[in-house]
């Protein structure tokens, strides 16, 4: 099953309130999710604040009945793949997720260019959908890996690979909100500071992204290597 084949089975889930099931990397850290969480309080004026007078309230879809079983049937799909297919389900999730960032901020810049903030929140609700789905089809991969594959050191790096992920969705979100903030703003002082965090954030990103980089090449060596092995 590819990667397609997973987005599917979940699809009902992402309509049904992004919710994420978690796995317990075999250290017992924190688990993981992603969610794309902005800080409205911190702006209370901006003009796409869904919780401002001026702009109508986000009302979240109720979770989908189906969300269960569409996991369990992801799990089945999944347990009959080899370890190294799952690895490559894991790759594929995280060129969708690049691609999903890609629209995310092409959005954004769209929001800026013609200072129309009204659909931030849907682009914003879309993303999350989209980041949730494939964060959870990785997270149930390192599950099977786990459970069914004793693959411990493949958990590990994807444990690893999903914490970089939740660290640069939060900074994304907290970018996200003071490029928002510095368009909306007229004092030159604030618009200094916002400018400054703004580049501070743009750093702290890479840094994340460095991190993910760094698992998902270990993830790449284990399966060239392995896939070497079996020839």
């Amino acid at each position: 099953m590819d990667i397609a084949s997973g987005l599917s089975i979940l699809a009902d889930r992402a309509k049904g309130g992004n919710e994420v099931t978690l796995v317990s990397p075999p250290d017992g850290a924190e688990k993981l999710g992603q969610n794309l969480e902005i800080d409205w309080a911190r702006s209370p004026s901006c003009p796409c604040n869904p919780l401002s007078s001026s702009s109508p309230p986000l009302t979240p879809t109720p979770p989908s009945p189906t969300s269960t079983a569409n996991n369990d049937a992801l799990k089945a799909h999944l347990s009959k793949l080899d370890h190294l297919e799952l690895i490559k389900s894991v790759l594929r999730a995280q060129e969708e997720r690049s691609s999903t960032y890609k629209t995310f901020e092409a959005s954004l810049n769209s929001c800026l260019r013609s200072s129309d903030f009204s659909k931030y929140g849907l682009y914003g609700a879309q993303a999350t959908a989209q980041f949730s789905v494939l964060s959870n089809t990785i997270n149930t991969i390192s599950e099977v890996l786990l459970n069914l594959k004793s693959r411990t050191d493949l958990v590990s790096f994807i444990s690893k690979l999903q914490a970089g992920e939740k660290e640069k969705l939060k900074l994304t979100a907290a970018l996200h909100l003071d490029r928002i903030r510095l368009a909306c703003e007229a004092d030159e002082k604030i618009k200094l500071l916002l400018t400054t965090s703004v580049a501070d954030l743009r750093s702290k990103i890479v840094g994340s992204v460095e991190i993910i980089c760094e698992e998902l090449d270990e993830l790449k060596s284990i399966l060239v290597e392995e896939s070497i092995e079996r020839c």
